[in-house]
């Protein structure tokens, strides 16, 4: 990649993937990965991501899926040229970025065609929380340009009948979400509290999406860090890339989901 001191060029899978950034923009943190991890287990050949920032999302699922069509999409332009440059700098051919608002998308080219939709949406709605002054964190992290109802109704509307929805959200919001599934005939299947330490609360929720209804959701637990304050084992393995060395939490839903993969 060539040198520019407004971006800085990480990695993902201990350098396994690349992944452009800029400095004083949005960056992705550790909730992108655990999105791919979680998602990666959804069978099926086609995946739509809502809101790509520079696409490291994708990028992580790609790699890992690499039979699987992910079409992605994001909004703010200082991303798109991001997410674009990075997928073809890892020269991921299963991959296809488009600059497009969620909220827009519409007609037979979108209705009932993935068998996965995945987000990770800003996390707080306006007026909660301080606004970041930086314009591209900001719509990163609030809802300036989408909601989650937004994110919602678009994974209803692209989702193939018996598709599946991954986000990854703020825990405090998933009354929010409940009620947006249900208005779009859809409902949490399972969810997955993500934990700091084991004594703490969880601060991250991943969660998956299904049409119909369900009288409860199956629950599971992620701790990032053990007391010693080092990732924990399954931790590591998720940010190192090595999902196939550990057991997936949608592998409880047997009979919810066709075919889980708990190997990837």
């Amino acid at each position: 990649m060539m040198f520019d001191d407004r971006y800085s060029d990480d990695a993902i899978f201990n350098g396994r993937i690349k992944v452009r950034q800029r400095r004083e923009g949005y960056r992705f943190s550790i909730d992108a990965l655990l999105l791919a991890w979680y998602a990666s287990a959804i069978p099926g050949g086609s995946a739509l991501e809502l809101g790509s920032g520079c696409g490291v999302v994708s990028l992580a699922l790609a790699s890992k899926r690499p039979k699987m069509q992910i079409d992605a999409l994001e909004i703010q332009d200082s991303l798109f040229e991001l997410a674009l440059f990075n997928v073809r700098a890892n020269g991921l051919k299963n991959v296809e970025i488009s600059r497009l608002d969620l909220r827009e998308i519409e007609g037979a080219r979108w209705e009932h065609r993935y068998d996965l939709v995945f987000s990770n949406p800003p996390f707080r709605a306006v007026g909660r929380g301080r606004l970041n002054p930086e314009p591209e964190k900001a719509r990163a992290r609030h809802e300036l340009l989408a909601t989650l109802d937004d994110v919602v109704s678009c994974a209803a509307r692209t989702l193939k009948p018996d598709g599946s929805a991954a986000v990854v959200l703020l825990p405090e919001r998933e009354a929010e979400l409940d009620k947006a599934a249900a208005d779009n005939e859809l409902a949490i299947v399972h969810k997955c509290l993500v934990k700091p330490y084991a004594s703490r609360m969880a601060n991250i929720l991943l969660v998956l999406l299904r049409t119909g209804s369900i009288r409860k959701a199956i629950e599971s637990e992620l701790v990032l860090y053990d007391e010693a304050g080092d990732y924990s084992a399954l931790a590591r393995a998720i940010i190192d890339g090595q999902w196939d060395r550990i057991e997936h939490p949608l592998s409880e839903t047997a009979g919810l989901l066709p075919e889980i993969r708990t190997n990837n």
